[in-house]
């Protein structure tokens, strides 16, 4: 997203949040800083949806691997 422009994250929660991309010197959203840099931000709800699905399904695989 550009300076100004909404994007969607995966949160904790595995569920959907919204920010907008902050302008120099505006505040940035509490989550700002680490979804860019862990590629956690999405153009539409549809794609983080589906982003926090895989998550969930990668997440369940690797625990069974580990048997917990």
């Amino acid at each position: 997203a550009k300076e100004g422009e909404e994007y969607s994250y995966v949160n904790s929660n595995m569920g959907v949040s919204s920010c907008r991309r902050p302008k120099d010197g505006e505040n940035k959203c509490d989550y700002e800083g680490n979804s860019f840099h862990s590629y956690n931000y999405f153009r539409t709800q549809e794609q983080t949806e589906e982003a926090a699905k895989r998550v969930k399904e990668t997440l369940k695989k690797y625990h069974e691997e580990i048997g917990e």
